[in-house]
């Protein structure tokens, strides 16, 4: 790109020939750190050293009042040009000058004491963002005011909701003046009131001051933010690839061609196509309009921690640190869009559906405010009562795929691990296409399972306590699933209902067969009883064959297009539930019908993690209604007291 030393004086940001390396050895870093404190001078690598090279002889300008898009897939250098911008970081090789002020604009708490009251800290975060102190008290008001928080000013932080807080940050940020603001993912531009107020301090910077915006993808990018762009800068892997004027950048072609094959999923490159239309180019592939690959994050993360070793790990940060500032991250993506956002398909375990996968769609509508009127979840078998209580339009399996195709591939998927969700796979590829075929969708964000699977993951293997599920997942009863009289399915007024299925921690033993027959018998001699049990796999886990004389069933009401929608409807009018825990009779508790959950394996798997779930932090919240019996220390006889108990 040349060298910069004649530059023009309107020049308000110069990069020469800048490279940024890191070092990958702690021990090392302490030393240089700890020598650039006493003496005042950066000490120089050793010999032997490991080094990471983010920035590689990174050389570009940006003039006064121009707008900068900065555009890169994970790990390009975006972050890192951002610190260099700001003064929070210093390059290795070749010069930077900034002229002015600059403001990185974040909605992170900086600073912030939980025992201030937000006018506090507000006043705190003014001084910290250069504001005047003449006129601090009437400034923080009125920005108090403007984001309705007038009425909390004298609120303790520790008494805030998170998101009031984070959005007072934001909305000083781009309050307080200065000459350069930097966006790293931060454009706040989605459509709900606290948007459009912010939008129009944006819009003003826009007109006004120089402005570096940072993204991933520029399908991501606002389109009233398009028409002020000056220029563009594209990277990969810390090297230019494209530097220039923003017209010319998006009327050729400057596409990546780095696609990363992950078993049978193609990772796209952050550039699908440079061009100002917002078709895709490849309808095979549904993320190549509306890429979201937050999950291929989640998995690289951890991945890379495996990497770490143990007297590196201590130093570094935390698995559940990474995971978290990264997940924020990536659904800024999705939030600061305007978009349609698919959730799925879902196609998975039936328990992981309900326990995991649900309560954290409903963390994440009620985190981001999302509305649920541009949301569109798709799943399978009539799982449609499951999502009404989110509020959000659902689409089935059924209406996508023929009975035939809708019977063959669940006989393919439910044959083993492939049926755990932890890619975007191809077949999973053919239904997004068909569904967003049907719906007639332009432009959509995709929230796949995987991000969910890959999240929960270190959780299930005890790398990380529950508590993390906790952080994002919210549990509440489900208050849309209703019996109406024509759902009588020629059934008993009052009866209790069960379903036996195989699981890790209750395996097809003799053991456990012989304790089945010997229950569903005694149930069938003290009760009504409604066997669940049907022919049709809706995933891996067999059913226990009940050939008890005298109990209901419902093999002749079901198919794959209602299936979850019958079993839901008989369980919620059910006197008492008896099942395995992870089949859908776990799901019981959620409408308030009393259950036992039976295992005989304690510690295989991830289940110890789904019964301190439950036999905790559910049973608690839906007032005693989950109960479970480790039947290696039980009998029939205990099964049969604690239903006679609620009979």
């Amino acid at each position: 790109m040349g060298n910069y030393k004649n530059t023009d004086l309107r020049d308000v940001i110069i990069f020469d020939n800048v490279s940024k390396f890191y070092s990958l050895d702690i021990k090392i870093t302490k030393r240089r750190t700890f020598y650039s404190i006493l003496f005042g001078k950066r000490r120089g690598w050793e010999q032997g050293e490991k080094v990471h090279c983010v920035l590689h002889n990174l050389s570009f300008s940006v003039k006064e009042g121009e707008k900068l898009l900065i555009l890169g897939p994970a790990e390009s250098g975006k972050s890192t040009i951002a610190k260099l911008i700001c003064g929070l970081a210093y390059p290795t090789e070749g010069k930077i000058v900034v002229k002015g002020k600059v403001r990185y604009v974040t909605s992170t708490p900086i600073a912030s004491n939980p025992l201030m009251t937000l006018k506090e800290y507000s006043q705190l975060l003014a001084m910290i963002c250069g504001a005047d102190g003449k006129h601090l008290t009437e400034l923080c008001d009125d920005i108090l005011n403007c984001c309705n928080l007038g009425d909390l000013k004298d609120t303790k932080i520790y008494d805030l909701p998170g998101r009031i807080l984070k959005e007072m940050v934001y909305y000083t940020m781009i309050s307080i003046d200065a000459d350069i603001y930097v966006f790293d993912n931060t454009l706040r531009l989605d459509h709900s009131s606290f948007g459009d107020l912010c939008w129009n301090k944006i819009q003003n910077i826009l007109r006004e001051r120089t402005v570096i915006i940072l993204k991933k993808n520029i399908q991501h990018l606002d389109k009233r933010v398009i028409k002020y762009l000056d220029k563009v800068l594209m990277l990969e892997e810390g090297r230019t690839v494209f530097f220039g004027p923003y017209k010319k950048a998006f009327n050729a072609d400057y596409s990546v061609d780095k696609s990363v094959e992950r078993k049978g999923n193609v990772e796209q490159s952050s550039y699908p196509a440079y061009h100002n239309d917002d078709s895709i180019s490849d309808s095979s592939d549904p993320q190549g309009r509306t890429s979201y690959p937050a999950y291929l994050v989640i998995n690289r993360i951890l991945k890379e921690y495996k990497k770490i070793n143990n007297e590196t790990r201590g130093q570094a940060p935390s698995l559940e640190e990474l995971l978290h500032v990264n997940l924020r991250k990536e659904l800024e993506e999705v939030i600061d869009t305007s978009k349609t956002i698919v959730l799925g398909p879902y196609i998975s375990d039936v328990g992981v559906e309900f326990t995991y996968w649900i309560p954290f769609l409903r963390w994440l509508i009620h985190t981001y405010k999302l509305d649920s009127r541009r949301i569109i979840a798709i799943s399978r078998c009539g799982a449609r009562l499951w999502y009404e209580d989110l509020g959000v339009e659902y689409l089935d399996l059924s209406d996508l795929i023929s009975d035939t195709e809708l019977s063959e591939y669940f006989r393919n998927i439910t044959s083993g691990w492939n049926m755990k969700q932890f890619y975007l796979s191809v077949g999973e590829k053919e239904i997004l296409n068909r569904a967003i075929k049907k719906l007639g969708l332009f432009d959509y964000c995709l929230i796949h399972p995987a991000l969910m699977w890959n999240l929960f993951l270190p959780v299930w293997k005890r790398f990380l306590p529950l508590d993390f599920i906790y952080d994002y997942t919210i549990y509440e009863p489900f208050n849309h699933v209703d019996w109406n009289k024509e759902d009588q399915f020629d059934l008993p007024e009052k009866y209790i209902v069960v379903k036996f299925s195989f699981f890790p921690h209750f395996p097809q033993t003799k053991e456990n067969l012989s304790f089945l027959d010997k229950l569903v018998r005694e149930l069938a001699k003290n009760f009504n009883v409604v066997s669940l049990h049907t022919d049709i796999l809706v995933d891996r886990h067999r059913d226990f064959i009940c050939d008890t004389n005298g109990l209901y069933e419902i093999r002749d009401k079901v198919n794959y297009k209602n299936i979850l929608e019958v079993q839901t409807k008989i369980i919620r009018n059910a006197a008492f539930c008896v099942g395995v825990q992870g089949n859908i009779i776990s799901f019981a508790p959620y409408m308030n019908v009393k259950t036992l959950s039976i295992y005989s394996h304690k510690e295989a798997g991830t289940f110890p993690m789904t019964l301190t779930l439950y036999e905790s932090h559910l049973s608690r919240l839906f007032e005693g209604s989950c109960n479970s019996l480790d039947i290696s220390r039980s009998d029939v006889s205990d099964v049969i007291d604690s239903i006679s108990e609620v009979m």
